[in-house]
């Protein structure tokens, strides 16, 4: 139960939810490391692609970042000095079942 109290409390803020939106979406990583993650077949965006598309302070950002990354909503990989974050669709999917565990 404590798990679907985080995860429901990461997602009540409208910020992550469009955080999330954006990491579905797979939009364009700013940095130069794009090509190298391109190529191992993973997406990821880092800050400087949140502040871009969500017009937000990179402070803000970060937090609103860690919180997701607490819940166990995102992934954060480092790559050189970058952090890039991707979707943890295994952690959505796990909450969704028992969301409906718990309410069918």
């Amino acid at each position: 139960m404590a798990d679907i109290l985080k995860v429901s409390k990461a997602l009540a803020d409208p910020i992550r939810i469009d955080i999330l939106n954006l990491l579905h979406q797979g939009t364009n990583v700013c940095c130069s490391v794009a090509e190298e993650m391109n190529t191992n077949s993973q997406k990821g965006l880092c800050v400087c692609d949140f502040v871009d598309h969500l017009g937000m302070s990179q402070s803000k950002i970060s937090y609103h970042l860690r919180e997701l990354k607490n819940a166990g909503l995102i992934k954060e990989q480092a790559i050189g000095r970058w952090n890039y974050y991707t979707l943890n669709k295994h952690t959505l999917q796990a909450y969704l079942q028992e969301i409906q565990k718990q309410f069918s």
